[in-house]
This record gives structure tokens, C-alpha cells and sequence, in this order.
């Protein structure tokens, strides 16, 4: 270990059980010495840091979240350079530059179009025509050449139109739609989507409602159990595993005592920004026991496993990558010289453990994400500091050794310490053979 480890300890009182009963003896403080690899891990989150990884963040909410995330990162594994890197990074793209705590459900019709069966539609005849008057408005801006085309497909169609309701409930306010319409086989009618916001609510329970790996049995769960908090803790299953943990270990200096989140009245208080307790509560809980302990994926600095852990696919990966990339930076969370320190004072253990790391996130990883638009885009989680750091860590002189006692071949030793031959035909070698070949015999 280097001579400038900084030594810290920390001071236990053993008490010993025996079938459920304290033993009646003397306690004995014990004392554990532990040697700190990298003096950066301690420091705590800052403003600053958020705001290198994102400008445009919503200040007043990130001074609200830093707060209890620093008083709860040592109990919730939030207390490396890397997993604090890895975490504020997901949470800036989940809660959208944290300026939402609440899951965005404005899908474009042509995104929520998939979440309606083929009957389910909505019959467009001139008596409710009138009830969608906000929604869409019929328009007659067809050319003589789609008239033409219009009567030749004609026979194609049913006697009623068929809407996909995704054009009434999701949100046309970013582009607008034109739609042709047949009503029957001798009336053709172009509609014009207008500009409206889309409905939460119906959104939300298309989405999620009978999701059971959720825990949702229809109604209104989806909506009710929809993406809330800076992680965006979703499905009444997670709801009520952290309602429980929260029961059974009370946050430190939390004293609204046991509140359960499966119950509407509380579940909002997950998306509350005034008083944003919950929805860090709640994030860090999942970073911590959700989906396999997302945190032990961000040791490994992998952003394609904590993504999909957090996410449940790749939506969003080219900025969880951007992001992440930069938290990792010197103004961030000074990833890059945690990786330097962990190697300079670590074991040989650890200092292969950071070589491996390394060389793992300087390949090529291209993953696909799909845009809201459609379109799909390949994403390469390739990380260029982490192969400069790779090389630079590994980059020692080889130098060569002349063995004491017997003369043997000498050898160099590598900067992965293999031992390599680098002289095989001396007579200094012949004849220590010659001697081992005869002590070898006499021996016998």
C-alpha cells in the first residue's frame, strides 16, 4: 500500500445472541482500520457538478434534491465517484433536466397508435362528428387526381370510417396531421388533426393498466401507478416493496412515519417539488434493492446495464451516454481520477480490477435506440478517456533481472509481470543443464 493511504477507522461494540437473547458479558469496543483508495468518493454532491452535466437543469429542484441526497449517501450506496456519476446522470434523463418528477405521457398518435387494437376504434358518422369539433375539423383540400384515385379504391373500404382514438388522446400540439377518411363507400372526407394537448389519464392506463408484471389488474392502475420521482419509480409492485422498506428502515431523520404509496393520496407526493423527500426516497431505494441492485452495475461502469435496469430498455441512451460521459469528467465526479487513485493505492487485486474495467468501456458497445420519431439511431458507449486512462495505467518499462545462485536463463518480466525467455543458447545455460541432469541421475 502507498505510505500517503489515509487511515480511517470505525468502532463497533460486539453483542452475541444466543436463540434470540443477549449474552450477559463484558463489551469490548473492536476497532477496524480501513485504508481509503481514492479521497474523492467522500466529497459531496454539488450543484456545480449537476449543472457541468446539464446547464439547462432546474436549479431549484437540484438544490432541493442535493440536500437529502447527501444526507442518505452512505446508507444508500451513493458514496463512490462512480455510482454518484451513474446516478445523477439517469436521474437527469428520467425526470427530463430534473424539471419533472412525474412521467411525460404525451405520445404522438402515431407513438400510442400500437397500444389500440384494430376494433377498438372510433366510427366518425355525421351525427358525432360534432362531439370531436376541438379534436379535428373536416377539410376538403383534395386535387381531381385524388378524387380520381379516391373513386377507384372505393370498394376497399367499410360503409364507416375507422379513427384510431391515439388521434384524439395523444398530443398533436408538435405536429400536425392530415387524415383521409372514408364514411362509406360513396363519401370520402379529408380531416385535419388539430393542435391539442393529449389526456394523461387515458394515456397512462393504455400504456400500463394491465401490465401484471406491474402488479396492475386494469382500471385506472396505470395512471394511478405511472413514473414518479427523480427515478421515475413505476408499477403498484414497486409502489408497495417501497412502502414496506420504508416501514421496516425509516430514513434518517425522516419523521413523517409510515406512509403507504399504493394509496392515490399518497402516491403523488412522489412527484411533489416543493417538498421532494419522496421522490429522492423512493429513487434511491430502487438504486439500491430495485431490479437487482442497480447500483452494483455502476461499479462496473457499465451505461448499458444501469440504463437498462433503470429504463427497461434503451429509450434515451445516446443522452444517458452524453451525460454519463460528462459526469465522469474532472468538473463532475472526477471518475477518471477515482480509477487513478483506486490503482496507485490499491492491491494487486484492485488494480486489476480498475485495468479490467477500462478495458472493458474502451470497446466499441453499439447499441440501437428508437427516437420518438420512429427513426432508430445506433449508439456507441465506447469511452475515449477510459482508453487513454487504460493505456497510460499500463504503460510501465520492461526491464531484465539477472537471477542469484544458480546460473539459469535469464529472463525480463512485462508490465503485466509474465515472465518472458530472452536468452535460451549461452554456455552458462548449457551447462547448468548438464548440471541438473546430473544431480538428477545421481539422485535416482
Amino acid at each position: 500500500m502507498a505510505e500517503e493511504n489515509k487511515i480511517k477507522s470505525r468502532t463497533y461494540i460486539p453483542k452475541v445472541y444466543y436463540k434470540g437473547e443477549l449474552l450477559p458479558y463484558k463489551e469490548t469496543p473492536l476497532t477496524i482500520k480501513d485504508v481509503e483508495l481514492c479521497k474523492y468518493c467522500k466529497e459531496e454532491i454539488t450543484l456545480e457538478q449537476i449543472k457541468h452535466i446539464e446547464p439547462d437543469v432546474n436549479e431549484d429542484l437540484a438544490k432541493s434534491i442535493i440536500k437529502f441526497l447527501n444526507k442518505y449517501d452512505n446508507d444508500f450506496k451513493l458514496d463512490t465517484c462512480l455510482r454518484k456519476a451513474h446516478f445523477i446522470s439517469q436521474c437527469l434523463v428520467e425526470s427530463n433536466k430534473l424539471k419533472t418528477l412525474k412521467e411525460y405521457m404525451a405520445y404522438s398518435p402515431k407513438s400510442l397508435k400500437s397500444y389500440y387494437k384494430e376494433t377498438e376504434h372510433i366510427k366518425l358518422t355525421d351525427a358525432n362528428i360534432e362531439t370531436y369539433k376541438d379534436k379535428f375539423k373536416i377539410v376538403d383540400s383534395r386535387k381531381e387526381a385524388d378524387k380520381k384515385k379516391d373513386k377507384e379504391k372505393k370498394d376497399k373500404y367499410s360503409a364507416f370510417s375507422k379513427l384510431n382514438p391515439a388521434y384524439i388522446y395523444g398530443s398533436t400540439i408538435k405536429k400536425a396531421y392530415q387524415e383521409k377518411i372514408y364514411l362509406n363507400t360513396e363519401k370520402t372526407i379529408y380531416i385535419q388533426v388539430l393542435s391539442h394537448s393529449h389526456n394523461e389519464k387515458e394515456v397512462a392506463n393504455r400504456k400500463y393498466s394491465n401490465r401484471t408484471d406491474l402488479g396492475h389488474s386494469g382500471g385506472d392502475d396505470g395512471y394511478n401507478f405511472l413514473g414518479r420521482g427523480i427515478i421515475q419509480l413505476t408499477g403498484k409492485t414497486n409502489y408497495n416493496i417501497f412502502s414496506n422498506y420504508r416501514k421496516k428502515h425509516p430514513f434518517p431523520d425522516d419523521t413523517s412515519g409510515d406512509l403507504d404509496f399504493t394509496k392515490s393520496i399518497n402516491s403523488k407526493k412522489l412527484e411533489d417539488k416543493k417538498n421532494p423527500i419522496y421522490a429522492v426516497q423512493s429513487a434511491l431505494w430502487y438504486w439500491m434493492i430495485g431490479n437487482g441492485k442497480v447500483y452494483t452495475y455502476s461499479d462496473k461502469d457499465s451505461i448499458e446495464n444501469v440504463s437498462k435496469r433503470i429504463n427497461g430498455g434503451t429509450n434515451g441512451l445516446e443522452e444517458r451516454r452524453d451525460y454519463t460521459l460528462k459526469a465522469k469528467e474532472e468538473k463532475g465526479f472526477k471518475v477518471y481520477k477515482h480509477y487513478e487513485e483506486t490503482h496507485k493505492n490499491g492491491t494487486k487485486e484492485e488494480k486489476r480490477e480498475v485495468e479490467n474495467i477500462l478495458a472493458e468501456i474502451s470497446k466499441d458497445n453499439i447499441l440501437i435506440e428508437k427516437k420518438s420519431n420512429g427513426k432508430k439511431i445506433n449508439v456507441n458507449l465506447k469511452d475515449p478517456e477510459a482508453e487513454a486512462l487504460f493505456k497510460k495505467l499500463r504503460k510501465q518499462e520492461s526491464f531484465s533481472i539477472e537471477p542469484i545462485g544458480i546460473n539459469m536463463i535469464p529472463f525480463k518480466i512485462t508490465a503485466d509481470f509474465k515472465l518472458e525467455i530472452i536468452r535460451t543458447n549461452t554456455e552458462d545455460g548449457k551447462k547448468s543443464k548438464k548440471k541438473r541432469k546430473k544431480k538428477n541421475e545421481e539422485s535416482k
